[in-house]
């Protein structure tokens, strides 16, 4: 199906779209790890997480990503291959311009299917990962060995401060550790202390200390194993549509439409559009890699000698427009499903109808 030239406009077009991909998407998932950051203990975060954490959230905006980079990348090559004359050349050599679109037409296609595909049978397992690491498995690592000696830590209620510590055998020294108590609070004071795991339970054992109440009563031991809270984690109440398959929110709609047919309550109503917005989106947003390549395309090859600064300016214009559509095309209000798929696609076929009349008149220019 592609020819030599075909071969040679996608190498062209593969370099610029894979490095648009990696910048902008390392970018946009520092952003949404950033933006959860209240949440989870970034302190303990290791580079290994974080790679992880990528790879994990990267399917989830694979609808975001393929496009822009698909788009960055069709412009910077046909405006190199412009500045350097190869389209003329090839014009003169008799290959018509909507020639020279072809693959790329063929391949936004491709993109778009695969994108459909990652998002549906990927997306899913990806986000459900990311949210396993990041809101079971770092609280969990947040134990006390990891705080660092000669400052005062808040542990949920208790208050905690130790001199020095060994990394090596997870042992504290000069602890002191104040917990609420009835109405007042209890001081413990130990030489040493180590947090271990009892099966589910974490236990921190304090050795020669003693203990001091608010009310001066004073207690010295020469062990002593107090429970330990483990850290809270976090627990998703509610469906959320980047960790549910097309089909799942799908059923999710139906049973809320139930619901509310049942009760006149206004939260039901609000979980119902985020729902229905997620389907739209979800149906419309991966095949926003063929929209813009049908823009893309004869944009690129259209462009002659006036190079890639001119195009990728037409560009930015492009996108700039296709994400202001999808936000006056998302409906204000509570609408029906099928309002919320066909307004979710006005963006895509807006820059389909652009993109037919460019590639009509081509050859004509």
């Amino acid at each position: 199906m592609y020819t030599s030239i075909d071969r040679y406009i996608l190498r062209q077009i593969l370099v610029p779209t894979v490095l648009a991909f990696v910048v902008i998407g390392s970018l946009a998932i520092s952003v949404e790890i950033q933006r959860e950051s209240e949440d989870i203990p970034l302190g303990f975060l290791t580079p290994s997480d974080f790679v992880w954490l990528l790879l994990f959230i990267l399917p989830s905006m694979i609808a975001l990503l393929v496009p822009v980079s698909y788009f960055m990348g069709i412009l910077m090559a046909y405006g190199r291959m412009a500045q350097q004359g190869e389209i003329t050349a090839m014009q003169a050599s008799g290959i018509s311009l909507k020639r020279l679109t072809r693959s790329v037409l063929l391949t936004g296609m491709v993109l778009s299917i695969v994108s459909f595909a990652l998002q549906e049978w990927l997306q899913p397992w990806g986000v459900n990962r990311a949210y396993e690491l990041m809101y079971r498995e770092l609280p969990q690592r947040a134990t006390i060995d990891r705080l660092d000696a000669g400052e005062l830590h808040e542990y949920g209620d208790w208050r905690i401060h130790f001199a020095e510590k060994n990394t090596e055998t997870h042992t504290l020294y000069n602890f002191d550790l104040i917990q609420p108590e009835g109405d007042g609070v209890m001081l413990f004071h130990a030489e040493e202390a180590q947090l271990t795991l009892d099966g589910n339970q974490y236990v921190l054992r304090l050795k020669n200390g003693y203990m001091i109440s608010e009310q001066n009563a004073h207690f010295r031991f020469d062990a002593m194993g107090k429970p330990f809270p483990t850290p809270d984690t976090f627990v998703m109440e509610e469906l959320d549509e980047y960790e549910a398959s097309l089909s799942s929110m799908l059923r999710e709609e139906r049973r809320i439409t139930e619901a509310r047919a049942k009760r006149a309550d206004p939260g039901v109503g609000t979980t119902l559009r985020r729902v229905r917005r997620g389907i739209g989106e979800r149906i419309a947003d991966p095949f926003a890699a063929f929209a813009v390549a049908l823009v893309g395309a004869p944009l690129g090859v259209q462009a002659r000698r006036k190079g890639r600064t001119s195009l990728f300016s037409v560009g930015l214009g492009v996108m700039v427009v296709f994400y202001a559509l999808k936000t006056v095309s998302d409906p204000s209000g509570l609408a029906s499903l099928s309002e919320f798929i066909v307004r979710a696609w006005i963006p895509n076929l807006v820059l389909m109808t652009v993109g037919v009349v460019l590639l009509w008149r081509a050859d004509r220019a």
